[in-house]
């Protein structure tokens, strides 16, 4: 089992990627702006982070470069309705990007290729 941590400020796009991870038999833990997703990293050290871009206080691109800076190779799956700033996250260090909305199947994917297990 993974410790997955989900940054997103919407708490329905939140509870559907929790579903996903849990279904999965990881343990998920939630965040709602970057802030708090760093202070929850440095505490769990997560296998995974799943985070949005566009959020209030702190955004996902800053936390990505945050968690690589501090983590170094962080695994990060991002998430936006902005192409280009998916682009962004990716070359920030993020292991795979999804456009919103996403595929839950598909989510769950690229999950389990990332955790390989």
């Amino acid at each position: 089992m993974a410790t997955v941590l989900v940054i997103e400020d919407d708490p329905t796009t939140r509870q559907l990627i929790r579903a996903i991870i849990e279904d999965r038999g990881h343990e998920v833990w939630e965040a709602s702006n970057g802030v708090e997703g760093m202070m929850l990293s440095r505490l769990l050290l997560p296998d995974l982070v799943i985070t949005d871009i566009v959020m209030p206080v702190k955004d996902g691109l800053a936390t990505i470069v945050d968690l690589q800076e501090t983590f170094g190779g962080s695994e990060v799956i991002a998430l936006s309705v902005h192409p280009d700033k998916l682009e962004m996250a990716l070359r920030l260090g993020a292991r795979d990007v999804f456009l919103k909305p996403f595929s839950p199947q598909e989510l769950g994917e690229a999950v389990k290729e990332v955790l390989r297990f």
